[in-house]
Protein backbone atom coordinates (compact mmCIF):
# COMPACT_ATOMS: atom_id res chain seq x y z
CA UNK A 1 0.00 0.00 0.00
CA UNK A 2 1.30 3.24 -0.74
CA UNK A 3 1.60 6.34 1.85
CA UNK A 4 -1.20 9.30 1.88
CA UNK A 5 0.78 11.84 1.26
CA UNK A 6 1.98 13.83 -2.00
CA UNK A 7 6.11 14.95 -2.01
CA UNK A 8 6.51 18.04 -3.67
CA UNK A 9 8.50 16.78 -6.69
CA UNK A 10 5.60 14.92 -7.71
CA UNK A 11 2.93 17.64 -7.40
CA UNK A 12 5.46 19.42 -9.26
CA UNK A 13 6.23 16.84 -12.00
CA UNK A 14 1.83 17.52 -13.22
CA UNK A 15 2.49 20.94 -13.64
CA UNK A 16 4.54 21.36 -16.52
CA UNK A 17 7.94 20.90 -14.73
CA UNK A 18 8.45 17.00 -16.03
CA UNK A 19 6.88 13.83 -16.95
CA UNK A 20 7.25 11.80 -13.56
CA UNK A 21 6.06 8.76 -13.73
CA UNK A 22 2.31 7.10 -12.71
CA UNK A 23 1.76 5.72 -9.33
CA UNK A 24 1.85 2.28 -10.38
CA UNK A 25 -0.80 -0.21 -8.42
CA UNK A 26 1.19 -2.89 -6.29
CA UNK A 27 -0.45 -6.71 -7.25
CA UNK A 28 -1.05 -8.21 -4.08
CA UNK A 29 -1.65 -12.17 -5.38
CA UNK A 30 -5.33 -10.93 -5.78
CA UNK A 31 -7.61 -13.80 -7.14
CA UNK A 32 -8.90 -13.07 -10.55
CA UNK A 33 -12.47 -11.67 -10.68
CA UNK A 34 -13.97 -14.98 -12.16
CA UNK A 35 -12.49 -17.60 -9.06
CA UNK A 36 -14.39 -15.22 -7.03
CA UNK A 37 -17.16 -16.87 -8.04
CA UNK A 38 -18.18 -20.25 -6.22
CA UNK A 39 -18.36 -22.87 -8.61
CA UNK A 40 -18.36 -26.46 -7.42
CA UNK A 41 -15.52 -28.71 -9.06
CA UNK A 42 -16.43 -30.02 -11.83
CA UNK A 43 -17.70 -33.71 -11.75
CA UNK A 44 -18.70 -33.56 -8.36
CA UNK A 45 -22.29 -34.03 -6.81
CA UNK A 46 -22.47 -30.07 -5.83
CA UNK A 47 -21.91 -29.41 -9.50
CA UNK A 48 -24.44 -32.20 -11.10
CA UNK A 49 -27.22 -30.78 -8.27
CA UNK A 50 -26.56 -27.12 -9.58
CA UNK A 51 -25.91 -27.69 -13.47
CA UNK A 52 -25.41 -23.98 -14.33
CA UNK A 53 -27.01 -24.27 -18.29
CA UNK A 54 -29.95 -25.84 -17.80
CA UNK A 55 -33.28 -24.93 -15.90
CA UNK A 56 -32.61 -26.81 -12.25
CA UNK A 57 -36.23 -26.30 -11.10
CA UNK A 58 -37.92 -28.16 -13.95
CA UNK A 59 -36.94 -32.21 -13.76
CA UNK A 60 -35.44 -33.62 -16.55
CA UNK A 61 -37.86 -35.55 -19.43
CA UNK A 62 -37.58 -39.19 -19.30
CA UNK A 63 -36.22 -41.06 -22.46
CA UNK A 64 -39.36 -41.39 -25.08
CA UNK A 65 -41.03 -44.64 -25.56
CA UNK A 66 -40.92 -46.82 -28.44
CA UNK A 67 -44.57 -45.41 -29.19
CA UNK A 68 -43.09 -42.04 -29.29
CA UNK A 69 -40.45 -43.02 -31.18
CA UNK A 70 -42.46 -45.06 -34.34
CA UNK A 71 -44.92 -42.56 -33.88
CA UNK A 72 -43.42 -40.27 -36.00
CA UNK A 73 -42.32 -43.01 -38.68
CA UNK A 74 -45.59 -44.35 -39.12
CA UNK A 75 -46.97 -40.52 -39.66
CA UNK A 76 -44.73 -40.05 -42.52
CA UNK A 77 -43.03 -37.15 -40.51
CA UNK A 78 -38.95 -38.74 -40.69
CA UNK A 79 -38.01 -35.76 -42.24
CA UNK A 80 -39.59 -32.86 -40.04
CA UNK A 81 -37.87 -32.73 -37.02
CA UNK A 82 -38.79 -30.27 -34.74
CA UNK A 83 -35.75 -30.78 -32.44
CA UNK A 84 -33.29 -30.17 -35.34
CA UNK A 85 -35.10 -27.78 -38.42
CA UNK A 86 -34.10 -27.64 -41.72
CA UNK A 87 -31.97 -24.48 -42.97
CA UNK A 88 -34.32 -21.30 -43.21
CA UNK A 89 -37.19 -23.14 -41.82
CA UNK A 90 -38.85 -21.84 -38.10
CA UNK A 91 -39.59 -24.93 -35.54
CA UNK A 92 -42.86 -25.14 -36.31
CA UNK A 93 -42.71 -27.84 -39.24
CA UNK A 94 -44.05 -31.05 -38.77
CA UNK A 95 -48.18 -31.86 -37.07
CA UNK A 96 -49.33 -30.45 -33.88
CA UNK A 97 -51.59 -33.54 -33.13
CA UNK A 98 -53.08 -36.49 -34.72
CA UNK A 99 -56.07 -34.41 -36.33
CA UNK A 100 -53.91 -32.12 -38.20
CA UNK A 101 -52.25 -35.36 -39.64
CA UNK A 102 -55.22 -36.50 -40.73
CA UNK A 103 -57.03 -33.65 -42.07
CA UNK A 104 -53.91 -32.78 -43.90
CA UNK A 105 -52.78 -33.69 -47.40
CA UNK A 106 -49.87 -36.39 -47.72
CA UNK A 107 -48.22 -34.33 -50.27
CA UNK A 108 -48.40 -30.16 -49.00
CA UNK A 109 -49.11 -28.23 -51.35
CA UNK A 110 -48.68 -25.31 -49.66
CA UNK A 111 -46.69 -25.14 -45.94
CA UNK A 112 -47.93 -23.75 -43.26
CA UNK A 113 -45.39 -21.19 -42.95
CA UNK A 114 -46.14 -20.00 -47.07
CA UNK A 115 -45.01 -16.83 -47.56
CA UNK A 116 -45.68 -14.93 -50.93
CA UNK A 117 -44.95 -11.46 -52.47
CA UNK A 118 -47.82 -11.69 -54.82
CA UNK A 119 -50.38 -12.52 -51.87
CA UNK A 120 -51.86 -9.71 -49.69
CA UNK A 121 -50.95 -9.66 -46.32
CA UNK A 122 -53.55 -9.21 -43.45
CA UNK A 123 -54.89 -5.72 -44.05
CA UNK A 124 -53.50 -3.55 -41.35
CA UNK A 125 -54.11 0.13 -42.48
CA UNK A 126 -51.64 2.23 -42.69
CA UNK A 127 -52.97 4.95 -39.93
CA UNK A 128 -52.34 2.17 -37.57
CA UNK A 129 -48.43 1.43 -38.38
CA UNK A 130 -46.01 2.05 -35.82
CA UNK A 131 -42.95 3.43 -36.57
CA UNK A 132 -41.46 4.91 -33.46
CA UNK A 133 -37.75 4.95 -34.70
CA UNK A 134 -38.76 7.36 -37.81
CA UNK A 135 -40.19 10.04 -35.20
CA UNK A 136 -38.13 13.15 -35.12
CA UNK A 137 -37.24 15.31 -32.58
CA UNK A 138 -40.09 16.22 -30.02
CA UNK A 139 -38.71 16.04 -26.96
CA UNK A 140 -35.99 18.18 -27.12
CA UNK A 141 -36.23 21.60 -28.00
CA UNK A 142 -33.52 23.59 -29.76
CA UNK A 143 -32.62 26.84 -27.88
CA UNK A 144 -32.15 29.47 -30.22
CA UNK A 145 -28.80 31.13 -30.69
CA UNK A 146 -27.92 34.42 -31.26
CA UNK A 147 -26.47 34.59 -34.81
CA UNK A 148 -23.63 36.38 -35.63
CA UNK A 149 -23.98 40.39 -36.29
CA UNK A 150 -22.13 41.13 -40.19
CA UNK A 151 -20.57 37.89 -40.35
CA UNK A 152 -18.85 38.15 -36.69
CA UNK A 153 -19.27 36.23 -33.54
CA UNK A 154 -18.51 37.06 -29.77
CA UNK A 155 -16.33 34.70 -29.32
CA UNK A 156 -15.19 31.18 -30.30
CA UNK A 157 -18.24 29.71 -27.79
CA UNK A 158 -20.75 31.89 -29.19
CA UNK A 159 -19.81 30.53 -32.64
CA UNK A 160 -19.63 26.76 -31.20
CA UNK A 161 -22.84 27.20 -30.24
CA UNK A 162 -24.40 28.63 -33.21
CA UNK A 163 -22.75 25.78 -34.95
CA UNK A 164 -24.64 23.29 -32.46
CA UNK A 165 -27.73 24.93 -32.73
CA UNK A 166 -27.38 25.28 -36.69
CA UNK A 167 -26.60 21.44 -37.25
CA UNK A 168 -29.67 20.53 -34.68
CA UNK A 169 -31.89 22.40 -36.31
CA UNK A 170 -31.49 21.54 -39.91
CA UNK A 171 -30.37 17.46 -39.10
CA UNK A 172 -32.65 16.85 -36.18
CA UNK A 173 -36.10 19.27 -36.86
CA UNK A 174 -35.82 20.13 -41.15
CA UNK A 175 -34.29 16.85 -42.88
CA UNK A 176 -36.09 14.90 -40.18
CA UNK A 177 -39.40 16.48 -41.36
CA UNK A 178 -38.14 16.37 -45.11
CA UNK A 179 -37.63 12.34 -44.77
CA UNK A 180 -40.77 11.79 -43.07
CA UNK A 181 -42.72 13.48 -45.77
CA UNK A 182 -40.97 11.56 -48.26
CA UNK A 183 -41.74 8.17 -47.13
CA UNK A 184 -45.26 9.02 -46.51
CA UNK A 185 -45.18 10.00 -50.39
CA UNK A 186 -43.31 6.97 -51.11
CA UNK A 187 -45.65 5.16 -49.23
CA UNK A 188 -48.80 6.70 -50.73
CA UNK A 189 -47.56 6.13 -53.91
CA UNK A 190 -46.70 2.36 -53.02
CA UNK A 191 -50.56 2.24 -51.83
CA UNK A 192 -52.69 4.21 -54.23
CA UNK A 193 -50.63 2.69 -57.23
CA UNK A 194 -49.20 3.85 -61.15
CA UNK A 195 -52.56 5.57 -61.61
CA UNK A 196 -54.28 6.75 -58.39
CA UNK A 197 -51.27 8.35 -57.07
CA UNK A 198 -51.09 11.41 -59.31
CA UNK A 199 -54.88 12.26 -57.78
CA UNK A 200 -54.43 10.91 -53.93
CA UNK A 201 -50.78 11.81 -53.32
CA UNK A 202 -51.08 15.13 -54.78
CA UNK A 203 -50.83 16.80 -50.92
CA UNK A 204 -47.86 15.50 -49.86
CA UNK A 205 -45.92 15.65 -53.40
CA UNK A 206 -47.25 19.03 -52.85
CA UNK A 207 -45.40 19.66 -49.22
CA UNK A 208 -42.39 17.55 -50.34
CA UNK A 209 -42.07 20.13 -53.25
CA UNK A 210 -42.45 23.01 -50.99
CA UNK A 211 -39.86 21.97 -48.52
CA UNK A 212 -37.76 21.29 -50.99
CA UNK A 213 -37.34 24.44 -52.38
CA UNK A 214 -36.85 26.05 -48.89
CA UNK A 215 -33.88 23.85 -48.61
CA UNK A 216 -32.27 26.03 -50.92
CA UNK A 217 -33.50 29.10 -49.38
CA UNK A 218 -32.19 28.17 -46.01
CA UNK A 219 -29.03 27.70 -47.67
CA UNK A 220 -29.22 31.34 -48.88
CA UNK A 221 -30.05 32.56 -45.75
CA UNK A 222 -27.28 30.45 -44.15
CA UNK A 223 -24.79 31.85 -46.35
CA UNK A 224 -26.42 35.66 -45.93
CA UNK A 225 -25.79 34.27 -41.65
CA UNK A 226 -22.61 33.60 -42.14
CA UNK A 227 -20.63 35.92 -44.06
CA UNK A 228 -22.48 39.17 -44.03
CA UNK A 229 -23.22 39.95 -47.73
CA UNK A 230 -26.53 39.90 -48.95
CA UNK A 231 -27.27 37.67 -51.56
CA UNK A 232 -30.58 38.17 -52.05
CA UNK A 233 -31.60 40.65 -55.30
CA UNK A 234 -33.80 43.36 -53.72
CA UNK A 235 -33.13 45.65 -56.51
CA UNK A 236 -36.38 45.98 -59.03
CA UNK A 237 -36.36 44.44 -62.29
CA UNK A 238 -35.17 46.24 -64.73
CA UNK A 239 -37.49 48.08 -67.32
CA UNK A 240 -39.25 45.57 -70.01
CA UNK A 241 -37.64 42.88 -68.15
CA UNK A 242 -40.81 40.62 -69.20
CA UNK A 243 -40.57 41.51 -72.89
CA UNK A 244 -37.29 41.04 -73.15
CA UNK A 245 -37.51 37.59 -71.23
CA UNK A 246 -40.37 36.62 -73.46
CA UNK A 247 -37.89 38.03 -76.57
CA UNK A 248 -35.59 35.20 -75.52
CA UNK A 249 -38.10 32.65 -75.12
CA UNK A 250 -39.63 33.08 -78.44
CA UNK A 251 -35.99 32.74 -80.64
CA UNK A 252 -35.69 29.69 -78.35
CA UNK A 253 -38.67 28.42 -79.10
CA UNK A 254 -38.57 28.99 -83.29
CA UNK A 255 -34.94 28.00 -83.39
CA UNK A 256 -35.75 24.90 -81.85
CA UNK A 257 -38.96 23.57 -83.71
CA UNK A 258 -38.88 21.48 -86.48
CA UNK A 259 -39.42 23.43 -90.00
CA UNK A 260 -41.21 20.48 -91.20
CA UNK A 261 -43.10 17.48 -90.92
CA UNK A 262 -40.56 14.70 -90.39
CA UNK A 263 -37.35 16.90 -90.34
CA UNK A 264 -35.47 16.25 -87.36
CA UNK A 265 -32.68 18.68 -87.76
Amino acid sequence: MGSDHHDDSHHDDHHGHGHGEMPRVPYTKQAPPFEKIPLPQLGSTEHLEQLQAFDNNRPIPQPRSMMDRFAKVLRLEVFLDKDMPAMSHPNSRGYASYLDWLTSSLVPLRPKDYVDAYTRPNPCPEEFWHIPWKWPRTKYVNAKVPPPVDGKYNDYYHYLAYKNWLQRERDDVYVAHTNLVHDALCRCIVREGQYNAPKNCKHIANKSFAMSRMEELNQTLLYMALTGNCAIRETPYPTEFLEEKRKIYDDWLTRTRMKKPGDVA
